[in-house]
């Protein structure tokens, strides 16, 4: 296969994921985190892992930027293969 070939087979199939990623994403459903009523809490309670994340849109943009960092590291695998492989 040439190198166009190639590159445009890995183009399409990031688009196609990542379009499924970002449905994924909107997908989601929005329930903001409840802030806690009282203060007397046990050393020991457990607070969620993304509580900070309190309403869609930071969640949201949280998960884009991980799908543009996902998308440069794929880009660079793929820029990568195709020149050792000529």
């Amino acid at each position: 296969m040439r190198k166009l070939s190639k590159a445009l087979i890995a183009l399409g199939i990031g688009i196609a994921v990542n379009a499924l990623v970002v449905m994924g994403i909107l997908a989601v459903p929005c329930t903001p985190a409840l802030p806690q009523a009282s203060t007397n809490q046990k050393p020991g309670t457990l607070i969620p892992a993304f509580s900070l994340l309190s309403d869609c849109s930071q969640a949201r943009t949280a998960g884009y930027i991980i799908v543009g960092l996902a998308d440069v590291f794929g880009v660079v695998m793929v820029a990568s293969e195709l020149s050792k492989h000529g």
